[in-house]
């Protein structure tokens, strides 16, 4: 990875979050486009949008992501104006 590839993305995020009007789905797009925001977090590749099939139906998370030790985390973006904790189907503890 070039560092102006992530001084690029880094660059291009900060104004994503100073335009005060960037919805969740400008930050998907954001993350698919720019592979090295993953990378300057310590990701080595990522997956948008897998499906987890479960007996409540399916869980689609934002991300997929794999760190450099293999191990594979979800990544769920949310604005600052949405709800973290909030009761669905799916997380009853929630």
């Amino acid at each position: 990875m070039q560092i102006q590839e992530i001084e690029s993305a880094l660059k291009s995020l900060e104004f994503l979050l100073a335009s005060g009007t960037a919805q969740e789905s400008d930050y998907q797009a954001f993350f698919e486009e720019n592979p090295a925001a993953f990378a300057a977090l310590g990701y080595t590749n990522f997956h948008p949008h897998l499906a987890l099939r479960t007996t409540n139906g399916d869980l689609i998370p934002d991300f997929f992501v794999r760190r450099c030790c293999g191990n594979f985390e979800i990544c769920e973006i949310k604005t600052p104006e949405e709800r973290l904790l909030k009761e669905t189907k799916s997380r009853t503890e929630f």
